[in-house]
C-alpha cells in the first residue's frame, strides 16, 4: 500500500533536471553553494529538549547506453547547433504558426538532450562528493535501505538504496546517498554486490567502519558477505555489534504491530466505526485508536443506530484498546525525541530507549494480566535491541560531554542480569581502541606521545548537566574543537553513525517498505539513480 508522505519528491522543481547542478559547487564543509543563492541545512539538535520540530536493472534496457552513443555535440537538433536554432526562432514572422514553434522548443528541449546534460552534471558533482568525502577523516557510517513500489495490482518491486553519513566540517549532520537501484531477488549476492561496488566507486572502501540496516533486508549470510569483501581493503571492527547496526525505526514498528495484533479483532471493530482504510504507519493507527476512545468517552457510539447496524467494541474491549494505546504511547513519545528533531544523533539513543524500557518495566508489574502480557512482550523485543546494539549506543553516549563514563556506569546498573550488556570497562576499552587506532596524537602523527591523552583529559573533565535546551553538536563545534581537536574528529565519526536508516517522519513508516517515487523509477537506471543522489546531495530530498 502506497502512503503519502509530508513533503511531495516529486515537486516538479525538484525533478527538473537542468537546475541539478548548474551553477552550483561543493563547498567545502559539504553543502552546496548556488550563483543564485544559499542552499542551507538545519542544524542537528541531538537531544529531544532542543527545537522539536514539528525501472529496471542497469544495462542497455533504460535506452541510456544508446544516449552515451549519441553525436558529442549535445545541443544539434536536425542539423543545427542550439545558437541556429535561436536565431530561426528570432527571424519568424510575427504569424508564425504556433505549431511550428511549439515544434521548434520540443526540438531544442527534448528529453533526451536534458537527460544527457543531467547524467553530465551528476557525474561532475559526484567527482567533488567523492573528494569531499575521502576528506572526512578515518570513518564513514554507512546506511541500506529498501524502498518499494506498490502496484494497484499487487505486485511490488524494490529498490536497495546505499547511504553515507558523516557530519561536515560546518558540524552539520548529513546524508547522501551513493547508490539507487533496482534490486534483484533472484541472486542471492545482490546486495552485498551492490554496496561493495558503489563503495569501490567513490573510493570509501577503505572508510567504511559501520553499516546501519532493518534486520529484514540484510540476512547474516549477506552481512558475513559484505565484512569479508570489505575486510581485504579495510580495518573493520572485530566486533559484529559494532559494525552492523540495526535499525531502532523497524524496531518501534515492530513494538506496535505487535499491540496492535493483540487486539486486531476489536480494532476492526473500531475500523467500523471510526475509519475505513488500513494504516501503513503505526503511529496513525494509534492516533485513530485513540480518537476513537475519545469519542466512546463522549458517548458517540451509543445510539440506536449505530449499536443496531454496527458491532460496538463492549466495555471490556475498550478498556483493552485503552491499554494499547498507552503502551504504543509510550513507544511513540520516544520516537518522537530521537526523530522529531531537526537531526538525529547517535547520542540520543540509549538515554531515551533506556526511559523506555522503564516505562514497560513498571507495565510490566501491572496487576492486569492484559497489560502484563503485552508489556512484557514489548519489553523482549527492546531488550534484544539494546543488547545487541549496546556497544555502538554506549560509544555514542561517552561523545556526549553531559554523559561520558558517568552515564554508562549509572545504565550499566540499571541492566545489571542481561546478557550482552557489556561492564563499563569493557564500553571504556572500546572507545580507547578506536582513538588510539584513528585519533591519538600517536596515530595522526605517526608517533608515540608519553603522558595523558586527548581523551583522558575529555572524560576526566567535569560532565555539563543534563536538561535544558542542548545541541551536542553546536558544543563540539564551539566548545569541543578547540579544546580536544583529536577527540572532536572521533566525535564526528560516531556522532554520525545512523540507528536508523530514516529519520524525522519518514521513520514512521516501518510496519512496511517506505514507497519509491514513481516519477522516478520509471525514467530508467541511470537516471534514476542520478536523480536520487543529487537530491541527497542538495538537500533538497528525504532519503
Amino acid at each position: 500500500m502506497t502512503a503519502s508522505r509530508e513533503a511531495d519528491p516529486t515537486d516538479q522543481d525538484a525533478r527538473t533536471p537542468a537546475v541539478a547542478y548548474d551553477g552550483q559547487n561543493l563547498n567545502e564543509n559539504g553543502s552546496f553553494h548556488s550563483e543564485g543563492g544559499r542552499n542551507e541545512t538545519n542544524e542537528a539538535d541531538p537531544i529531544a529538549d532542543e527545537d522539536t520540530m514539528h525501472s529496471e536493472p542497469e544495462g542497455d534496457e533504460d535506452g541510456s547506453e544508446d544516449m552515451e552513443d549519441e553525436d558529442s555535440c549535445d545541443g544539434v537538433h536536425d542539423g543545427k547547433s542550439d545558437c541556429d536554432a535561436i536565431d530561426d526562432m528570432e527571424d519568424m514572422d510575427d504569424d508564425i504558426d504556433i505549431g511550428e514553434m511549439q515544434d521548434l522548443i520540443a526540438g531544442l528541449f527534448s528529453t533526451r538532450s536534458i537527460a544527457k546534460h543531467y547524467l553530465r552534471f551528476f557525474e561532475e558533482g559526484k567527482s567533488e562528493v567523492k573528494c569531499l568525502l575521502n576528506s572526512m577523516g578515518r570513518l564513514i557510517p554507512l546506511s541500506v535501505d529498501m524502498l518499494s513500489h506498490y502496484q494497484h495490482w499487487g505486485n511490488t518491486t524494490d529498490y536497495v538504496s546505499l547511504a553515507a553519513n558523516f557530519i561536515d566540517n560546518d558540524w552539520k549532520l548529513k546524508k547522501w546517498l551513493l547508490h539507487f537501484q533496482l534490486y534483484d531477488p533472484r541472486n542471492s549476492d545482490y546486495v552485498d554486490a551492490v554496496i561493495v561496488k558503489a563503495l569501490d566507486d567513490y573510493n570509501l572502501t577503505d572508510k567504511a567502519y559501520t553499516l546501519t540496516s532493518r534486520d529484514t533486508d540484510l540476512v547474516d549470510e549477506t552481512l558475513e558477505s559484505i565484512e569479508s569483501q570489505l575486510k581485504e581493503k579495510n580495518r573493520l571492527p572485530s566486533e559484529r555489534q559494532l559494525f552492523h547496526v540495526s535499525c531502532v525505526a523497524e524496531m518501534f514498528g515492530l513494538m506496535a504491530e505487535g499491540a496492535f495484533k493483540a487486539i486486531s479483532d476489536i480494532i476492526s471493530k473500531v475500523k467500523e466505526l471510526h475509519w475505513s482504510r488500513s494504516e501503513c504507519m503505526w503511529h496513525l493507527t494509534h492516533s485513530k485508536l485513540e480518537s476513537a476512545l475519545e469519542m466512546e468517552a463522549l458517548g458517540e457510539f451509543n445510539s440506536e443506530f449505530v449499536t443496531k447496524h454496527y458491532s460496538v467494541p463492549s466495555a471490556e474491549e475498550w478498556e483493552k484498546v485503552r491499554v494499547i494505546c498507552r503502551l504504543v504511547g509510550h513507544v511513540y513519545g520516544v520516537a518522537k525525541k530521537v526523530f522529531q528533531v531537526k537531526n538525529s544523533t547517535a547520542n540520543l539513543f540509549l538515554y531515551n530507549l533506556q526511559e523506555l524500557r522503564a516505562s514497560l518495566l513498571l507495565e510490566a508489574s501491572s496487576p492486569d494480566a492484559f497489560t502484563r502480557r503485552v508489556a512484557n512482550k514489548m519489553l523482549k523485543k527492546l531488550t534484544k535491541y539494546i543488547r545487541k546494539n549496546y556497544l555502538v549506543l554506549a560509544i555514542a553516549s561517552v561523545m556526549d560531554p553531559r554523559y561520558k563514563m558517568q552515564f554508562i556506569n549509572e545504565i550499566s546498573a540499571k541492566f545489571e542480569g542481561i546478557d550482552g550488556i557489556l561492564q563499563p570497562g569493557l564500553v571504556l576499552e572500546a572507545v580507547r581502541t578506536i582513538y588510539v587506532a584513528d585519533y591519538s596524537e600517536g596515530a595522526l602523527n605517526g608517533v608515540d606521545l608519553p603522558g595523558k591523552s586527548e581523551l583522558d583529559i575529555y572524560l576526566e573533565e567535569p560532565v555539563l548537566l543534563r536538561g535544558g535546551r542542548f545541541s551536542v553538536l553546536n558544543w563540539w563545534k564551539s566548545e569541543g574543537s578547540p579544546k580536544y581537536s583529536n577527540v572532536s574528529k572521533m566525535a564526528r565519526a560516531i556522532l554520525a553513525v545512523p540507528l536508523s536508516v530514516a529519520t524525522s517522519y519518514d521513520a514512521y513508516y516501518y510496519i512496511e517498505n517506505r514507497p519509491a517515487d514513481p516519477d522516478v523509477i520509471t525514467t530508467g537506471a541511470k537516471l534514476m539513480n542520478a536523480q536520487m543522489c543529487s537530491w541527497s546531495w542538495k538537500g533538497g530530498k528525504t532519503v
